[in-house]
């Protein structure tokens, strides 16, 4: 596959793994529970087990932001597909920061689910990143802005 049709399909398998967990599982009520869940869901993708945190770290090569990351730290695989890995193929070529705004971790404060076509994935993924911004985006009291976690992991990994 191209590397916009890695990206979309990778991008809805995530989403669709998630909100699956949390079907199966339920809602979890903490952080250490919210972990185990996002640990536990998988799908057989042409017959490779495939984690929400594979996905995330050697497929799309992008970490979200989470409370409890040091719990995540403790309990997720660290390294990328080894040489000869047929799982290898199935990572992007090249990081995208904007992926920040199209992965959603199950968290109230997390971009909104949509689909997302190889097509126009690029264009979709500009959308996101502006409708969450504008949604999120306020400025308090004193004169302070206040931007969300997302936003702040996407300005460093861009």
């Amino acid at each position: 596959m191209k590397h916009e049709e890695k990206l979309a399909f990778w991008i809805n398998v995530h989403n669709a793994l998630i909100m699956h967990a949390f079907l199966v599982y339920g809602i979890p009520q903490n952080n250490l529970k919210r972990m185990s869940v996002l640990l536990k869901a998988a799908y057989n993708i042409g017959g490779h087990t495939i984690s929400v945190d594979m996905i995330q770290s050697s497929i799309l090569g992008c970490r979200l932001p989470r409370p409890g990351q040091w719990l995540w730290l403790l309990f997720s695989s660290k390294t990328k597909f080894k040489v000869g890995d047929a799982r290898k193929a199935y990572a992007i070529e090249h990081p995208e920061p904007l992926l920040h705004f199209a992965l959603c971790s199950g968290s109230y404060s997390d971009p909104a689910v949509r689909i997302y076509t190889s097509k126009r994935v690029f264009e979709e993924l500009e959308v996101a990143k502006e409708e969450y911004i504008q949604s999120t985006f306020s400025i308090r009291k004193d004169q302070k802005i206040l931007l969300p976690k997302i936003v702040e992991s996407f300005a460093k990994d861009s």
